[in-house]
């Protein structure tokens, strides 16, 4: 009866042992587990980080273009507008003054036969 009790309790011993081993066991698989997660997590966020970092870069970058465009936009316009004046002012300094305004009436044919001595009715057709 005495052996019988010392092996029922050397397997007990064994078997809490065993118990023991498996529960560290999974213990660790669990601590491996969550320090797999969180560098994933950690992988995640910082790819997250860096597709911000490059929207916003992206966003940035299609502002600048925008931006250059709109002035690039501006400074033609300008430049035409300094052109047209130039010329404007170019063409009144070269010109003589203005015709007196037409009276309203009459025919509104040149009359190009009248200026070079010619006939009226057939030069004045333009």
């Amino acid at each position: 009866a005495e052996a019988k009790r010392i092996r029922s309790e050397e397997q007990a011993r064994k078997a809490e042992a065993k118990r023991l081993e498996r529960q560290e066991a999974e213990e660790r698989r669990l601590i491996r587990a969550r320090e797999r997660a969180q560098e994933q997590e950690e992988r995640r966020e910082a790819a997250a980080e860096r597709r911000r970092e490059q929207e916003e870069a992206r966003a940035e970058a299609e502002r600048e273009r925008r931006e250059e465009q709109e002035e690039a936009s501006r400074a033609r316009e300008e430049k035409k507008r300094m052109a047209i004046k130039a010329l404007q002012d170019k063409r009144s300094l070269a010109s003589p003054p203005p015709p007196a305004a037409d009276d309203g009436g009459g025919d509104k044919r040149l009359n190009i036969g009248s200026i070079f001595g010619g006939n009226k009715e057939q030069d004045s057709e333009v």
